[in-house]
């Protein structure tokens, strides 16, 4: 078998590259071949700050040329797709038609296109969400295509659609703005037939609107029927960290809590899409893409609106044009988001943090108010715990990211030579720091709008938290997660008593896995040796569990949570496991939790997990 010290480099080895078929593994082996390395790694050892590191492996790097790769865009094929889009929209099929239009979106030609590609494209996709009841999103899709520079002379088309979409959105002052502006239009472009029957449908519809004013709203199809909780001051006062010589950091409650609480709601400082959802999901809030606008520059990723693509043009400029180069690389997830962690702020920005990064320390507390890299600067990296070759693999893809930051223009004209080596720090001490620290983000998918069940979580991003990495592990945890796009919910999944620790589970539970692999698993992936009551105790897999003899009114409040569930009401369906929960204690004579505890502890987990963003598809995936 193994040794654990084995398993524990190949596991950090997998944080850093995805595929060792990449150019980086490349580069890794051949600084291993080299005749001098048993004296490079004593040499490395020797540096005992992540600066001294970047500075010994960037000579390394020399021989490494990083270029430009990225999907480029194509103006004959967003033509192509465009016209392709046309005749399924005459064919009444919006959904063939919007995929081709989407296509055309992503590879339409933003500064050069004398053509109106990209704006005819979004227009024509305006048109599918106004045949689909999506109001909304053709309020969005005509604002970009106007912004865009859709043709003048059509323009009116778009403000007749745009008022039909306030009207049945009940927004009719908007509705008669619109109509007007669409006359004026009209007007100074068109004439002939097409301009009367034109300004007859315009006043047609002002004489409509002035006359229904008790028109109902309309509801686009989609709305999920779960309401998300709402953040913030539910959890104020329920949970404080503390420090403790052999536990750290860790999390525990400032009050009695009960079954359903909400103890922490937060946004990560910084997350990655998963390449693989590049073309559904939005690269900023994560949330899955309906109208989306694209890059600039490239055909490769998009984002779900204009404030989501404000936002993701500070990082984006900078990792743009390498994105395919990094894969090609085979960096991993973890080293994306890495990069994320510098890119997403301004060189000026991060640099009037040294202060504060110099000084700090992981045996305390980081107060919220502190800056959120501070934060995620200062957990743990189990930089004690490394050895040579770990330390120097993570400095050379340090400083291949630091390339990449310089080639993508994310350093000042002119910067010093320290400037550069503290910025490649930084991305040494976040490849330190996410090994541990990362948490998955996911998305609940599910077969139907109703029923919280069948589902399944689908991961989507890998993103950090730093308030919530505060939660040491349980093979038995306290809480359960939900994410609403990229925000992180964690709620009580038992009662938990004022002053007891609360812990998360960072992956294996007790009652599916056994103690042998669950110990080695956590270990080789997390470096620490559990010390749960389910490991020290040594407790069973959930067949050999403890059973409680047969209650009455324990089975009427099980099978009425499973109904809440099947309505798809869970605050309801909660309240009844959480009722099972009380009766098997009351029942079971055992420190270990029964059959029946587990059980109902797991609908509540299924309950938690579907406040956060779920995505209805017509069958599961396997």
């Amino acid at each position: 078998m193994t040794d654990i010290s084995t398993l524990r480099r190949n596991g950090s080895h997998q944080t850093i590259q995805s595929d060792n078929r990449g150019q980086f593994g490349n580069l890794w082996r051949h600084v291993q071949r080299l005749n001098s390395y048993p004296q490079i790694l004593i040499d490395f050892q020797a540096k005992t700050s992540n600066y001294e590191r970047i500075r010994y492996a960037l000579p390394f790097l020399e021989c490494v040329k990083l270029v430009p790769i990225f999907r480029l865009k194509d103006s004959t094929l967003a033509e192509s797709n465009r016209l392709k889009g046309n005749e399924y929209f005459k064919k009444k099929d919006f959904a063939n038609a919007m995929r081709l239009y989407n296509t055309s979106i992503l590879n339409a030609q933003h500064e050069l296109d004398p053509d109106k590609t990209l704006s005819l494209a979004v227009a024509n996709r305006s048109a599918c969400w106004h045949h689909m009841n999506e109001p909304e999103m053709v309020i969005r899709d005509i604002q970009y295509a106007i912004a865009m520079g859709y043709p003048d002379k059509q323009k009116y088309k778009l403000y007749l659609r745009l008022a039909k979409a306030q009207r049945n959105l009940g927004q009719t002052t908007k509705a008669l703005t619109s109509l007007m502006i669409a006359k004026s239009t009209l007007t100074a472009t068109e004439e002939g037939n097409i301009k009367e029957a034109a300004l007859k449908q315009i006043q047609h519809d002002q004489e409509e609107i002035k006359a229904d004013t008790t028109r109902p709203v309309l509801q686009g199809p989609g709305a999920n029927t779960l309401h998300p909780p709402s953040a913030g001051k539910e959890a104020e006062g329920r949970i404080r960290v503390e420090f403790d010589p052999n536990l750290g950091r860790h999390v525990v409650a400032a009050a009695d809590l009960q079954v359903g609480d909400l103890l922490l709601q937060e946004s990560p400082y910084a997350s990655a899409l998963y390449p693989e959802q590049f073309g559904s999901h939005c690269q900023e809030c994560l949330h899955p893409l309906k109208a989306f606008i694209p890059c600039r520059t490239c055909s490769g990723v998009a984002f779900c609106s204009a404030e989501c693509a404000q936002k993701g043009e500070v990082y984006h400029r900078v990792e743009c044009q390498f994105a395919e180069a990094l894969r090609g690389f085979g960096c991993s997830q973890v080293a994306r988001l890495a990069l994320r962690m510098i890119s997403q702020r301004k060189f000026d920005d991060v640099m009037a943090l040294k202060m504060q990064l110099q000084s700090f320390k992981t045996d305390q507390e980081t107060p919220a108010d502190l800056d959120p890299y501070v934060q995620a600067y200062n957990l743990s990296g189990n930089d004690e715990q490394r050895e040579a070759d770990d330390q120097l693999e993570r400095a050379l893809m340090a400083c291949l990211l630091l390339q990449t930051l310089e080639k993508g223009g994310y350093f000042p004209p002119h910067f010093s030579d320290f400037e550069y080596v503290f910025i490649g720090s930084l991305l040494l001490r976040n490849l330190q720091v996410l090994q541990f620290n990362a948490h998955e983000v996911y998305e609940i998918l599910r077969p139907d709008r109703v029923s919280l069940t069948p589902s399944k979580s689908h991961q989507i991003a890998l993103a950090i938290y730093p308030r919530a990495s505060y939660f040491n592990h349980s093979c038995h945890g306290e809480v359960g997660r939900f994410f609403n796009g990229k925000t992180m919910g964690l709620r009580v999944l038992r009662p938990i008593k004022k002053g007891q620790e609360i812990h998360d589970n960072y992956g294996p539970t007790f009652y599916l896995k056994a103690f042998n692999e669950r110990r080695r698993e956590l270990d080789a992936r997390y470096w620490f040796q559990c010390g749960c009551t389910a490991c020290l105790e040594n407790w069973p897999l959930l067949a050999r569990l403890p059973k409680s003899e047969p209650r009455q009114e324990v089975e009427k409040a099980f099978q009425s949570g499973c109904e809440h569930i099947k309505n798809g009401q869970v605050e309801s369906a909660i309240r009844d496991f959480a009722v099972v929960l009380h009766q098997e204690c009351q029942l079971s004579e055992m420190r270990m939790p029964s059959q029946g505890y587990i059980k109902a502890e797991d609908k509540i987990r299924t309950c938690i997990s579907n406040y956060g963003k779920a995505v209805f598809i017509d069958k599961m995936l396997k």
